[in-house]
């Protein structure tokens, strides 16, 4: 995450949670289709890659990204996913089982 500017500090807080909202919600795979779509699954690659591993359940899957792409994937993974944790079971669109929606 960028600390020296407050603002995209904040900005990251909100990509990371309007995401975990839509994945939470069920959303997961129309956000994929939409960004692709549009080609930002190749300019937002980082951010599109670290929904696909969460989709899949599997952190893992950040390996099979360019390396210059996978800290930032990383961090967007691992931030997403805790704001994921954190939104009421009641509204879970996904098998509790699993890390991600399904």
């Amino acid at each position: 995450m960028v600390k020296s500017n407050p603002p995209l500090a904040f900005m990251f807080m909100d990509w990371t949670r309007t995401t975990a909202v839509l994945l939470h919600l069920g959303f997961g795979e129309k956000l994929l289709r939409f960004l692709s779509d549009r080609g930002e699954d190749q300019r937002l690659r980082p951010w599109f890659e670290a929904i696909r591993a969460i989709l899949r359940g599997d952190k893992l899957y950040l390996r099979n990204i360019p390396a210059e792409m996978q800290a930032v994937a990383e961090t967007l993974y691992i931030e997403t996913e805790a704001r994921l944790k954190r939104l009421p079971e009641s509204t879970r669109h996904w098998p509790a089982s699993r890390t991600g929606p399904a």
